[in-house]
């Protein structure tokens, strides 16, 4: 095998990569967000058993992103609406999000620390919660450089 050969077939194993391996941003058209709680005093101050949810529905979610059910290592199943800012627990609002693993800076480790700065926002009364759940669902890396930087 030629070096040139050897390269293609690595250039085309790199590509041949499923995309989610490097999304970092959930696909809006599987994952839209949902919100179940809707004002602040439903969802500040209170622990919620809301965050769990069946491996049924985690494995729906990643079958709706092309990955194989069943655990995964890699991935972390997230709220896009996250549940301190009264997200719902359902396919609409749940994506496979890259752990530090394999996503180096845009992980689901850097999506955990937005979401406590917005919800202690939402919880002091300095952000509105309706715009603490905009800017999440339009873009949460946008998000994290307004309230985290």
């Amino acid at each position: 095998m030629t070096v040139r050969t050897l390269l293609a077939v690595v250039v085309a194993g790199v590509l041949a990569v499923p995309a989610m391996a490097t999304e970092i941003r959930p696909d809006p058209n599987k994952t839209g967000g949902s919100v179940e709680y809707h004002t602040p005093v439903q969802v500040c101050g209170h622990s919620s058993e809301h965050r769990h949810f069946s491996n049924a529905l985690r494995d729906e979610v990643l079958q709706r992103y092309g990955l194989p059910p069943g655990p995964h290592p890699d991935y972390e199943i997230d709220h896009l609406v996250p549940v301190c800012l009264g997200g719902g627990n359902d396919v609409s609002n749940l994506w496979p999000q890259p752990r530090r693993n394999i996503e180096l800076k845009w992980n689901a480790e850097a999506k955990d620390r937005l979401e406590t700065v917005l919800c202690d926002l939402v919880c002091d009364g300095l952000l509105d919660i309706g715009d603490a759940r905009e800017a999440i669902i339009t873009d949460w890396i946008a998000a994290y450089h307004l309230y985290n930087e």
